[in-house]
């Protein structure tokens, strides 16, 4: 069985011509050429898509596409869900360059079997934004797009993290597949509280262990993760608490004044840029990667010591910790699993 996909990104830009597409996986492509997948646009699929939706994809100022083989027995439901997790992952491996909202409509995907064909579609109930709230476009070079989808393999391609009826809580998650879960909440949200409340569930669910003296055990933690020079540790921890006395606001029902929402907007964009650079650093340093998954008394006991001046070489030295190598991501379950 063929099964073609399609879905129109809003809100980017891409110089040049992509033609065919780079690659995202073996079998999915990001182009911002539209007669490349002229020839699967075809009479059938406009009649079952609509002209609106199919001049609509055409007009898009990139799309994201593939054709692959598939068992007989393919649910096309079941393949565009597949589809849309792996479109939203993608985008998440873009947000790790710069804060954008890139955005994507339905997803279309159409399998054929001995000349019959059948059409669904899906989207996600949620659109995407920037920090501050706003939706527009963002330029991504071609290397950009490379690098992320470099990510996008090594790191974060995951599966659908949640199934219905159940929770992040409860569900078997990592630290780090909870927090990108949060900050996936985050860039869905419009309101800009509930943003600056989500990206603060997201450093939880990273750095925090129990719930006394949360906001300076997270401030702290931030800090000293992120920075080794004490004047931008000063201000990152900082930047953390300020970020969690607004959030007291919006969960704790408060409210404040009109005047204050700058104070949220600039909480936000500072938040989105920490997280940010948190993931990185988890993603690009071994040491870093390994502390994300040590099991709660060696992760307090290592972050005591790098608050009292270690160096994270220093503290990986020590007999307890585990081996730096063997983690990978698993493609199915999501983010970075140990393998050790």
């Amino acid at each position: 069985m063929k099964c073609f996909f399609v879905t129109a990104l809003s809100n980017i830009e891409i110089p040049g011509d992509l033609g065919r597409g780079d690659k995202i996986t073996d079998t999915a492509f990001i182009t911002n050429n539209s007669p490349a997948i002229e020839r699967y646009l075809t009479p059938g699929f406009e009649k079952s898509a609509g002209s609106l939706e199919t001049n609509f994809i055409r007009r898009a100022p990139a799309v994201i596409y593939g054709l692959e083989d598939r068992p007989d027995t393919t649910i096309p439901d079941e393949f565009v869900l597949e589809k849309l997790s792996l479109i939203n992952s993608y985008l998440n491996s873009l947000w790790l360059f710069k804060d954008n909202a890139v955005d994507n409509q339905l997803v279309f995907g159409i399998c054929t079997k001995t000349g019959e064909s059948v059409i669904h579609s899906n989207e996600h109930m949620v659109r995407l934004s920037t920090s501050d709230g706003g939706c527009l476009a963002t330029t991504f070079s071609r290397e950009e797009l490379k690098e992320a989808r470099k990510l996008f393999n090594d790191h974060i391609r995951i599966g659908r993290f949640v199934p219905t009826g159940s929770s992040a809580a409860v569900a078997p998650l990592s630290r780090l597949q909870r927090a990108l879960y949060f900050t996936s909440g985050a860039r869905s949200q419009n309101d800009i509280g509930l943003k600056v409340t989500h990206y603060c569930s997201a450093i939880e669910a990273l750095f925090a262990m129990g719930n006394t003296e949360l906001t300076h055990q997270l401030s702290e933690r931030v800090a000293s993760f992120l920075e080794d020079d004490p004047q931008r540790r000063v201000e990152l921890y900082t930047d953390v608490k300020r970020a969690y006395g607004l959030r007291s606001i919006v969960v704790h029902g408060a409210g404040t004044k009109a005047a204050n929402l700058d104070k949220f907007i600039e909480a936000a964009r500072t938040l989105d840029m920490i997280l940010r650079q948190v993931y990185l650093k988890i993603f690009t340093d071994e040491i870093a990667l390994a502390l994300i998954h040590l099991d709660d008394a060696q992760f307090n006991s290592h972050f005591l010591l790098r608050i009292f001046g270690a160096s994270w070489k220093d503290v990986s030295a020590g007999e307890n910790v585990p081996p730096l190598s063997g983690a990978r991501c698993h493609p199915e379950a999501g983010g970075v699993v140990d393998e050790t």
